[in-house]
């Protein structure tokens, strides 16, 4: 069984029931959910006309574990056009315009206490 990590305001991660931050079990969790992370954003970029223009502009983790991503990209006109991305716990995972994810981006995303998860552009 996979546990989910849930961070506090300042964006730093608060272990599950049983586990301490300093657990090694506990670091590495947090580590699998960056880099989880990550290989999503990477796939995200990869799917654009112009991967050279992919822009991260947020990416958050819900307390559900849902990831949210908005990021742009330009289009075959050169056009900056915004795109979202939803990947929730199971996995069906959406991705598009505003349009495209918007009943998703309703369930998982909208209104839900989420954390910043921005930093993981450094590592991409």
């Amino acid at each position: 069984m996979f546990t989910r990590f849930s961070s506090n305001a300042s964006g730093s991660c608060v272990a599950p029931q049983g586990l301490l931050p300093n657990d090694p079990a506990a670091k590495l969790l947090e580590e699998a959910e960056f880099q989880r992370a990550v290989k999503i954003a990477r796939a995200l970029k990869a799917g654009l006309k112009n991967p050279a223009s992919f822009d991260l502009t947020a990416a958050t983790r819900t307390e559900a574990g849902a990831l949210c991503f908005e990021y742009r990209g330009t289009n075959s006109f050169n056009a900056v056009v915004p795109s979202y991305a939803v990947v929730p716990p199971d996995g069906q995972a959406a991705a598009g315009s505003a349009r495209d994810v918007a009943a998703a981006w309703a369930k998982h995303c909208a209104n839900r206490q989420a954390t910043s998860i921005r930093h993981i552009a450094r590592a991409m």
